[in-house]
């Protein structure tokens, strides 16, 4: 009996830890630069070394961004459109493009801190009921490096800008960056994600094999 009953509230620990990991991934939308060419500066902290690569990529994007906008001139100068007419353009979307890129932060925001929580969760669980994991060392040392790779894109994403003004001549440029920044973020949780659905799968193995065992010997 007491036997059983350890089973049974190492089961509910890792079955909690299984509820935060399989939470899907919600679905970023993609933000648009399609017909603008202005926007705000991008302005980018790189206080932190280890974000060196991260700011590096948002400089790059930054550039593509810009070859974009150049892009679209010419094709807007080709039809006949006129600067009043395109501020118009981004004006009457302003709101909507703000609101879209505050719940692009957000989302990301929470679904990095439902991950951390469920890594915590899976490393007090192998700890509490010494659960043993031949590789279980480098599954995490896996999933620690996903996780500071996805906390430095989710930063790199609200560095990107929270709001557009379709008053600057840059709007495009920081809506192609944020554009950019929200792929990156997305893959970046995606990638900590399987590293916390294979530590989660060598526990739940390596428990059912343990108890498997110590059931034939009772």
């Amino acid at each position: 009996m007491i036997r059983l009953h350890k089973i049974l509230r190492s089961g509910v620990l890792l079955v909690g830890a299984l509820s935060l990991l399989v939470l899907p991934l919600a679905v970023l939308p993609q933000a648009s630069a399609e017909n603008t060419d202005t926007t705000t500066e991008t302005t980018t902290e790189t206080d932190t070394p280890d974000q060196s690569r991260v700011q590096e990529r948002l400089r790059t994007a930054e550039i593509e961004a810009e070859k974009t906008v150049e892009q679209i001139r010419e094709r807007s100068e080709n039809t006949k459109r006129t600067q009043t007419q395109r501020q118009l353009l981004c004006q009457n979307r302003e709101q909507s493009m703000n609101t879209k890129i505050t719940a692009l932060n957000s989302a990301a925001k929470s679904q990095l801190g439902n991950l951390d929580s469920a890594f915590m969760k899976l490393k007090a669980y192998q700890s509490t009921n010494n659960v043993t994991v031949a590789n279980f060392a480098d599954l995490v040392n896996a999933a620690n490096t996903q996780q500071q790779n996805a906390t430095n894109e989710v930063a790199a994403l609200g560095s990107a800008g929270v709001s557009v003004d379709c008053t600057s001549e840059n709007v495009a440029v920081q809506l192609g960056t944020i554009k950019q920044s929200v792929v990156a973020a997305r893959t970046a949780l995606k990638d900590y994600r399987t590293a916390l659905h294979n530590i989660l799968v060598a526990l739940a193995g390596a428990t059912q094999v343990a108890d498997t065992t110590e059931g034939g010997t009772e």
